[in-house]
């Protein structure tokens, strides 16, 4: 009984170690469903930032719930990669579309709310709006996974 059990751990250790390989291969983090909640607390401080400073700016309203419904397809995309990775131990090419959505919606969050203070920094929007910037470049710059999408999702060739 020992025996089995331990072969049976040996043998799930070994996938283990194989989906590890996978994803460090693949260059994805493991980090997608931590976006969403970034964002989501991005646009909670946001809404607190417009109601604050009274920003009845109908286009910025409009901004708002817009960045709302974005947030709202980065869910739905981190739920797809997470069925992804149940069901196969391999994590797709969601990943690279939740990472890039992330990255570009952080900069629109933080472009509004600089706009929302009229320029003014007051410290903690200028320095996200700076930060977001590098969040465009970590772990892949935008560019390259536009190129991973286009190849692994669209089946476009590859760009030379």
């Amino acid at each position: 009984e020992d025996a089995e059990h331990d072969d049976r751990r040996l043998r799930l250790d070994a996938r283990v170690f194989a989906v590890e390989r996978v994803r460090r291969r693949s260059g994805r983090t493991g980090r997608e469903h931590e976006y969403f909640h970034i964002a989501a607390g991005s646009w909670v401080n946001v809404v607190a930032l417009t109601k604050e400073r009274g920003a009845d700016d109908p286009i910025i309203r409009d901004r708002v719930a817009q960045e709302w419904i974005e947030l709202q397809a980065l869910k739905m995309t981190n739920y797809r990669s997470l069925t992804t990775l149940m069901q196969t131990g391999i994590p797709g090419p969601e990943g690279s579309v939740s990472k890039l959505h992330w990255s570009e919606q952080n900069q629109r969050l933080t472009k509004l709310a600089m706009e929302v203070l009229e320029g003014e920094d007051d410290g903690y929007w200028g320095h996200q709006q700076l930060r977001s910037r590098g969040n465009t470049i970590e772990a892949g710059t935008s560019e390259i996974l536009r190129n991973i999408i286009a190849e692994r999702v669209l089946g476009l060739p590859r760009s030379r």
